[in-house]
């Protein structure tokens, strides 16, 4: 039985990737983060020094980022599943997973992913490295308790 504390050496990054129909695990990369945040506001009222409370008031996008080796023919638009300008205005959402190799386990999935920026580094005597950089609308741990709790009535975009 695998040890229960996930380490670097366990963990796995994929990305399903609709416009090429594949998912894949990607294997350039040493570091990975995402976090998540909401955005909570006080509620301040005239006569008291302190908030009367807080509340919550919107989920702000996941951040995602991930660096690695450059590695020929392995590069942003290629394994980051980062899109061409001509593919802009039709490029799908993509679905990142961060994967435990022992156990199969999904750590998470972020949904609803878009690649936003990447950057590249090279200097004499040192490997040269790539950073990828996503934002996603939700992520879900490997309990999968984070449905989308935002209907299909008004407060959803029109098809």
């Amino acid at each position: 039985m695998a040890d229960k504390t996930v380490t670097g050496a366990r963990v796995q990054v994929m990305i399903d990737n609709p416009a090429t129909n594949s998912s894949s695990v990607i294997g350039i990369f040493d570091r990975a983060s995402y976090s998540s945040s909401l955005g909570i506001q006080e509620v301040n009222l005239m006569g008291r020094y302190t908030a009367a409370e807080t509340v919550y008031t919107h989920a702000d996008l996941v951040d995602i980022r991930m660096s690695g080796y450059r590695v020929v023919d392995h590069g942003a638009h290629a394994d980051g599943a980062f899109p061409k300008i001509g593919d802009l205005m039709n490029f799908p959402n993509l679905t990142c997973v961060f994967l435990d190799r022992p156990t199969g386990k999904k750590l998470a999935t972020i949904r609803d992913v878009k690649p936003k920026t990447y950057s590249q580094e090279v200097s004499s005597r040192n490997l040269c490295t790539l950073s990828l950089d996503y934002v996603g609308i939700m992520v879900d741990d490997e309990d999968d308790s984070n449905p989308s709790a935002e209907g299909t009535d008004a407060t959803t975009l029109p098809v």
